[in-house]
């Protein structure tokens, strides 16, 4: 996703910031707003526009994120605020801001989805 592109979904959210979070789910830029807190170990039990989880409930463990997103995406990736959805959304480019690959999709194993961090920064050494 280009910075020009980031810019305009960030416009959509409702606590339009310069920070980087996403919902865990989607991909959905929510700029400052952390959906798990300050922290990030307190969830706010706000509601994604996008996907509808409900941070803090249905994205509580990993398997539980996989989950609820496999559903989301079964379901036909319904937006919990259509309103809120820009006329140029991409799925594709909203997930990689989590590191999720669809198209990488094999059988049930939604695992497998999620690229590596090796994958997104290979001269990096990890110890």
């Amino acid at each position: 996703m280009s910075l020009e592109e980031r810019r305009q979904a960030m416009k959509l959210t409702d606590k339009q910031t310069d920070g980087n979070n996403f919902c865990p789910i989607c991909g959905y830029p929510l700029g400052n707003h952390n959906p798990w807190g300050d922290d990030g170990k307190t969830p706010t039990y706000d509601i994604c526009p996008c996907c509808g989880v409900e941070w803090g409930n249905e994205d509580y463990t990993t398997e539980s994120q996989a989950e609820y997103r496999k559903q989301w995406l079964e379901s036909g990736t319904k937006w919990f605020e259509p309103q809120k959805k820009s006329d140029n959304w991409n799925l594709e480019k909203q997930l990689r801001n989590i590191g999720y690959n669809k198209g990488q999709c094999i059988g049930n194993d939604y695992f497998n989805n999620f690229l590596s961090p090796l994958s997104l920064f290979p001269n990096t050494l990890i110890w």
